[in-house]
Formats: structure tokens, sequence, C-alpha cells
């Protein structure tokens, strides 16, 4: 047995290891180890950290209601579900910097969905009350297109290859658009205050994604973002901003999202 595995078994994570010394009912340090070391025999003395999960993960996305109704989605996903773990999906602008600290309302650059501050932090207080923990999705690799200064010395995917490869995949209801302007049949809409963003369930998810779609002669122009290769330099770049935005707004952290290395596996 190992640190590793017996803080695991509990739900939580190693942060250190110690053999130990016994005598009697005393248990004392003896030699520092790894979390993943193995005791042939013998006792040790193990660290485990914060648990992992505080119930099960579930997502908010539809931050244009008001107060109230963001409150009683909280409340029954934690009543109905048992999910403390919250991750707000699409609550930011752009992809390059959080939304500026005077600003009440934006739009997010996926969709054109719009977002409120107060129905943001609504739901942030109610999770907070209710003993759950809030976690704001941010993109890790992507930025604005043509973000140059913020991007400057990074190696950044080509244009075609971010529509091509990640545009149909990920957005594939944002490129649809971009490529003809039928109309989406009205059932399964979405509940929306705002009539201009309404969209169908198929819409929002991306889920109804073809071959037309696949196989369409994309504008590079036309691109929701660029993407970087992650790495310290940019962790240090990116990343203050991003959490300084998650501390005023009341998060508990940040749940990093990642694209893969489509190809690029060399850089």
């Amino acid at each position: 047995h190992t640190c590793l595995q017996y803080c695991q078994a509990v739900g939580r994570y190693c942060v250190s290891a110690a053999a130990a010394a016994t005598a009697g009912d005393e248990c004392s340090e003896e030699e520092e180890m790894s979390c993943h070391g193995h005791l042939e025999d013998g006792h040790a003395i193990c660290e485990c950290g914060a648990r992992f999960l505080r119930g099960h993960y579930g997502s908010l996305s539809e931050f244009w209601l008001d107060e109230e109704e963001m409150q009683n989605r909280v409340r029954e996903m934690v009543d109905n579900f048992g999910i403390l773990e919250f991750q707000f999906y699409d609550a930011f602008e752009g992809f390059s910097r959080p939304p500026a600290d005077d600003a009440s309302r934006w739009k997010c650059a996926i969709q054109g969905r719009p977002v409120h501050r107060d129905a943001v932090e609504a739901a942030v207080r109610e999770i907070h009350r209710l003993g759950g923990r809030s976690w704001l999705a941010v993109h890790a690799a992507a930025t604005d297109p043509n973000d140059h200064d913020l991007t400057h010395g990074q190696w950044v995917m080509p244009a075609e290859d971010v529509v091509k490869k990640l545009d149909t995949l990920y957005f594939e209801a944002a490129v649809r658009r971009r490529l003809r302007d039928a109309a989406k049949p009205k059932e399964r809409r979405l509940f929306d205050a705002d009539p201009q963003s309404e969209q169908t369930y198929e819409a929002m998810c991306g889920c109804d994604i073809n071959e037309q779609d696949l196989d369409a002669d994309l504008d590079p122009a036309s691109r929701l973002m660029d993407v970087v290769c992650m790495n310290g330099a940019w962790a240090l770049r990116f990343v203050p901003a991003w959490a300084d935005f998650a501390v005023r707004m009341g998060f508990s952290g940040i749940h990093w999202d990642t694209f893969g290395d489509f190809g690029h596996i060399d850089q």
C-alpha cells in the first residue's frame, strides 16, 4: 500500500508521506518518503488534502436569467441531482481576457450568448451558501483571433487548422450559421428572455453536426479563436488576469478547458 492509495480511498489527494516509527501508542515521523512509496512492513504517516469532489459535477449556462431564477436552478440541481460542483459554461466574454470590471452585461464569443453579471454572482452566492463550489470555465489555449500582443513569442495553430479541426468539431452551431442562413425549426427552443439569442437545443450544444458542415470550405478569417501551445511561459502570461477575475466574482476556482494537439504534437 501507498499513501497515494490511502488518500484516494477516502476521496482525497496525497500531500506528503513519511515512514513512521512507533513506540507503544506513540507514532512519529521517521523518514520522509514519496506518496507513491511502498512500505513492505511498518507504518506510514499520510497527509491527505481536500476532497476531490463535494458532490456530483454539473453545469450552468443560461446567464441572462434573473437572480431568483438562477438561485432556484442551483437549488434544484443540488436537491434533485446532488450536484455541488458547478461549472459556469460560456460565462466569459472573449477568449483573451476577462470582461471589464465595470461591465454589467456582455455577450459570450461563442454563439453571442448574453451574460449578466448579477445572474452569475447570484448563482455563485447560492452555490456557496449550499456548501458547493463554483468553477469558471476558461479555454486555456484560446485567444481572440489575431491578438498578436498576447500571443507574441508563442506557437499559434495555423488559422486553416482552427476552422477545419476545431470550429467544426467543437462549435459547429456557429460554423453552420456562417455557412447558411436557413432558419432552424421552432421545436425544442431553449428559454431565453432575449428572443434574439433564442436557440434550439441542437444549435446550443452543436450536436447536430453533419457531413455538409465538415466538408465545407471555411474561411479562416471567420474562425472563432486562435489556439496557442500551452507551456509555462504561456501560463505566466495568461492565467493571472483570469485568476483575478475569478476571485472578484467569488468563484471557487477555474475549470481550464483544453483541445488536444490536433496533429501538432511536435509543438
